[in-house]
């Protein structure tokens, strides 16, 4: 009975549909797949204390199960076979297993890694030139804040820092003509629009406005975000 031959035979053709990729490692079997930035695997291992056995460990980066604690039997660790036919009725259960529960509890124990610029944000003529392409190439512009929305349906679909960067540029400079604020630089920090609506101490940096929206697209709006700042502004100029 070779393990590795069946695993490769029943397991990988279905495992690949689900989008895990196949990886032999020493004593193991290792099928791993990226969810947005987060890594999920499911690896098959052996034992020289179990022989004709195997078993199976789902995890994220957080969390880690086997596969017997999807059918309730969590005293259970090993899936051992007696022959080919035994074998290859074991590695179709753990297809199923995965289909039927695994899917569920990857998404529900998926904790996405958090989003940072690995390189600092130079803020000089051919970054503004480059960004200023960017805006044009899709559609932006620094005068309309309903073109805010775009931006967001681009960065779901886009992720690159030059992207994430060049977004940063578009939105900073849309708060900065739209509510009369200006750029600086502070020390050994990225650029920041300060002084909005001419309010002393009133800024946004848009960097982390990009990166709050790129963690957490589904509960970050931009959007929303900039509506709040110009009827603050508003608010406090009317007074």
């Amino acid at each position: 009975m070779n393990l590795s031959k069946e695993i490769k035979k029943i397991v990988t053709p279905s495992f690949l549909e689900l989008g895990f990729e196949y990886t032999k490692t020493r004593n193991s079997w290792l099928f791993s797949r990226k969810v947005g930035h987060a890594q999920q695997s499911i690896e098959f291992e052996t034992s020289g204390w179990h022989k004709n056995a195997f078993r199976v460990n789902y995890y994220t980066s957080s969390r880690y199960v086997q596969s017997y604690y999807f059918i309730d039997q969590r005293d259970h660790e090993w899936h051992s076979f007696e022959d080919e036919e035994s074998l290859r009725q074991e590695l179709l259960r753990i297809v199923n297993i995965t289909k039927e529960y695994a899917l569920d509890w990857f998404e529900k124990n998926t904790i996405q890694p958090k989003i940072v610029f690995n390189y600092k944000w130079v803020f000089n003529e051919q970054s503004i030139a480059n960004a200023k392409v960017f805006i044009e190439q899709n559609k932006l512009d620094v005068n309309d804040p309903e073109t805010i929305k775009r931006l967001e349906g681009l960065l779901k679909e886009v992720e690159s820092e030059e992207t994430w960067i060049n977004s940063a540029y578009y939105l900073g400079e849309l708060f900065r003509v739209n509510l009369s604020g200006e750029w600086l630089i502070k020390e050994n920090k990225f650029p920041v629009v300060i002084n909005l609506g001419g309010i002393v101490g009133f800024e946004i940096e848009p960097h982390n406005l990009i990166l709050s929206f790129i963690n957490n697209p589904n509960g970050v709006s931009l959007y929303n975000t900039y509506i709040s700042k110009a009827q603050t502004v508003k608010s406090i100029l009317n007074h």
